[in-house]
């Protein structure tokens, strides 16, 4: 078992076919994992990164990739290199990464191959912390990790981070409609008819794939008059973000999607996420604040539920996050998990420590957490101002 690593774009794109092969047969799988978020990702957020992709091959071919990418980060006067999982890492202007679950791609001799990635990681001196996240808590990947923690030298936290809440689809919507309280049934009709009552009511499942500029244009708008743009946290507020969702939409091989739902000739609401392996995975949506009386998000999501078990999918993943509005909808979740190992340096204990152990305590406190959202929205809202002001 050789590993060989990749840290040039041009091989990166080389080894889409072997990526697709692997990622078919891999244990973990997920639309942050395929080759095409990975390379759209890069070409869009890995100018100040350092691409360090490990293949592992053996004589039958290869058997894991680790899509990894080495970023500097800084905590204050703390400045660290981080090893990620690409697409994992925070961009400064989302104050968030782009994938919500991620792991290496494993399709055969899966705990050797995860070993031979960690023995190749540790050859490398360029790395502070080996920061892992997003990782589902049954996968191979951890289930290694949790085994090095008696290494020499070696220090590794563990943290379940996330809990995505997901439904499994029964043939068809009135069978799960059966199954919810009469009280959700008919909050769901109160809803629609309240949207109606104000004009035609069109849900377009298929806006994105027409029209990807024309959509997220409209997208954009509805971002803007919801409660996430008015606090400046919106996605799609990023002209960045957006030029990589507009790559994903027009890529045959992104498997993105974006639906909205229109009043009359006014987009109200979007849903932007992905289709892969028969299941739908919900990432990204907005509704217009002066119709939240009339809940525009839900009615959507109903809709696409509804047309996903008309085609025979088997789940709607809502992703990360337990909130409220997606517990509604069910009660089923899957954990996932962050790693942090370190170099055993000084600088790499500092930043395993200060940088991941005591922000995930501080992230305990809800209103440190509230007061953190408020000031990304605030600096994405000025150099949202500063870049309008440049251009007139």
């Amino acid at each position: 078992m050789q590993v060989r690593g990749i840290d040039d774009h041009v091989e990166l794109n080389a080894l889409a076919s072997t990526w697709q092969d692997v990622l078919l047969a891999s244990e973990t799988r997920s639309p942050f994992m395929t080759h095409a978020f990975v390379r759209h990702w890069w070409a869009c957020f890995g100018g100040k990164q350092t691409l360090r992709v490990l293949v592992v091959e053996d004589n039958d071919g290869t058997c894991a990739i680790a899509p990894l990418a080495c970023a500097r980060r800084a905590l204050g006067p703390l400045n660290y290199h981080s090893l990620e999982l690409i697409g994992t890492g925070a961009l400064w202007s989302a104050g968030t990464g782009l994938a919500d679950r991620s792991d290496i791609l494993l399709s055969r001799r899966h705990e050797e191959s995860v070993d031979a990635i960690l023995r190749a990681v540790h050859c490398d001196s360029d790395w502070d912390v080996l920061n892992l996240r997003g990782i589902p808590a049954q996968s191979t990947t951890g289930r290694r990790l949790d085994a090095h923690t008696t290494a020499p030298g070696v220090k590794l936290l563990r943290e379940a981070r996330w809990r995505s809440p997901y439904l499994t689809l029964p043939g068809d919507f009135d069978s799960y409609l059966s199954g919810r309280s009469r009280g959700f049934r008919k909050a769901l009709r109160r809803k629609r008819l309240r949207l109606e009552a104000h004009g035609a009511l069109t849900i377009d499942l298929t806006a994105g794939a027409r029209d990807p500029t024309a959509a997220l244009g409209r997208a954009l708008a509805v971002c803007q008059r919801s409660w996430k743009g008015k606090l400046g946290t919106a996605l799609l507020l990023q002209p960045k973000l957006r030029e990589f969702i507009e790559r994903l939409l027009s890529d045959p091989e992104g498997g993105t999607y974006l639906a909205e739902l229109r009043v009359g000739s006014t987009c109200v609401a979007y849903e932007l996420g992905f289709e892969m392996d028969n299941k739908l995975w919900s990432y990204d949506g907005a509704y217009d604040e002066a119709w939240g009386y009339a809940s525009p998000g839900a009615v959507l999501t109903a809709s696409i539920i509804q047309d996903a078990c008309r085609r025979g999918l088997s789940e709607y993943d809502f992703m990360r996050g337990s909130e409220g509005y997606k517990l509604m909808w069910t009660s089923a979740c899957r954990d996932e998990v962050e790693y942090v190992m370190d170099n055993g340096t000084v600088r790499g204990e500092l930043a395993r420590e200060v940088a991941f152990r005591a922000r995930w305590w501080l992230r305990q406190s809800p209103m440190l957490v509230a007061a953190k959202t408020q000031l990304t929205g605030t600096v994405s809202s000025t150099m949202q101002r500063l870049r309008k002001a440049n251009r007139s």
